[in-house]
């Protein structure tokens, strides 16, 4: 029943996700909208849930294709470089959650800089990471962000203790 379980692993967490981003976006109809424009409260959350649904229909089709041509589980996971998949993922959950308890207090722009700068740290395999490139990419892409929803969308985001 385990080997069954670990074989369809990767189908059944597809599934859930797929759950998921479905339930979240059928949600992001009830967000109370303050105005008519096309950007509004409910578009962030309809396109990430746009985006979940598609990862998890990518994540059951490679799963299913490795099924059907015989991959073995084993040998994908002993090819993947650098820390385990399980202390990424609890890693992740971390510096989510605490990027989330300094958001409203420091902002977006200081705390998604920071978390940017953490998720490439964690993610990027041993021996691969250039730090220069990190600190870019964890200031030019916040800022990017920044600039796009409050200048062109013309969104709030926390400003925490910058005035800008």
């Amino acid at each position: 029943m385990m080997q069954l379980m670990a074989r369809y692993r990767d189908i059944v967490s597809g599934l859930f996700m797929l759950g998921v981003g479905g339930f979240y976006f059928y949600y992001a109809f009830f967000i109370k909208k303050f105005s008519k424009a096309f950007f509004n409260a409910s578009m962030f959350p309809m396109i990430l849930g746009i985006a979940l649904i598609i990862l998890s229909l990518a994540q059951i089709g490679y799963a299913a294709r490795n099924i059907f041509a015989g991959s073995n589980r084993k040998d994908a996971e002993a090819a993947r470089p650098g820390t385990p998949g399980i202390f990424r993922v609890v890693l992740t959950l971390a510096a989510l959650f605490i990027y989330l308890l300094g958001l409203r207090d420091l902002g977006f722009l200081i705390m998604t800089c920071f978390y940017v700068l953490i998720q490439i740290l964690i993610l990027t395999p041993k021996g691969k990471l250039s730090l220069p490139i990190a600190l870019v990419l964890a200031t030019v892409f916040p800022g990017a962000v920044y600039a796009i929803f409050v200048h062109g969308f013309q969104l709030m985001l926390p400003r925490g203790i910058l005035n800008f």
